[in-house]
């Protein structure tokens, strides 16, 4: 927790100083929104008192060594944008759309999933059938993690339920604190979230395909 201490410490310095300044409004404001709520890293397990330094908002783990007692690391964690993804479905919404029967990841870094989307909770062919048979398919998986729903929702403070279940993370803290091989081309990675009825994925792939017989 010595990462958390400094950063509360680099915190109220920094308030202190302000103080009798034009700008001091605006910093305990600043501050307000970034209030400390315990929070736990879905991938080590660790406890984490700062939503930021966990980029859970993006929903993954960055790098602890990397966090530093800077502000702006928690801004652009809630600068992250969650984009719906328009399938050969429409938008896929709700908890009770996406139903998983099996995922597996193969040799060739291809992670596959395998399951039923609810024809009554899709915005193109809605209600043509009860259920859609599916395959989605992540290629050139770099990394991923799951969690169940509710504990996700709970911990990231983003509640969906009624939102996009299948998104694209968009400026991803997660994606941007991942250290990758040199070899490695950051750029053609994009983080994905997949909401199911009873677990959250988020993957960092290169592409996806969803094959669904309509």
């Amino acid at each position: 927790m010595g990462m958390i201490a400094n950063y509360q410490e680099s915190a109220d310095q920094e308030l202190e100083d302000l103080k009798g300044s034009a700008d001091f409004v605006d910093a305990v404001e600043e501050l307000q929104e970034t209030k400390e709520i315990l929070h736990i890293c879905p991938v080590d397990g660790r406890e984490l008192e700062q939503v930021g330094l966990c980029g859970m908002y993006g929903g993954g783990c960055g790098d602890h060594q990397e966090v530093k007692s800077d502000r702006l690391d928690t801004k652009e964690v809630l600068m992250e944008k969650a984009i719906a993804i328009d399938t050969c479905l429409g938008v896929l919404n709700g908890r009770d759309c996406v139903y998983l029967n099996q995922m597996k990841r193969d040799g060739l870094d291809t992670l596959t999933f395998m399951g039923d989307i609810n024809g009554h909770l899709i915005s193109r062919h809605r209600d043509e059938k009860r259920w859609f048979p599916y395959t989605l398919i992540f290629q050139r998986v770099l990394a991923y993690f799951a969690c169940e729903l509710d504990t996700y929702e709970n911990m990231a403070m983003s509640g969906h339920l009624d939102d996009s279940s299948f998104d694209l993370i968009e400026d991803s803290s997660w994606l941007k604190s991942l250290p990758v091989r040199e070899d490695f081309d950051k750029d053609i990675y994009q983080h994905y979230r997949l909401f199911t009825y009873d677990d959250v994925y988020n993957i960092i792939a290169v592409s996806y395909k969803l094959e669904v017989d309509v």
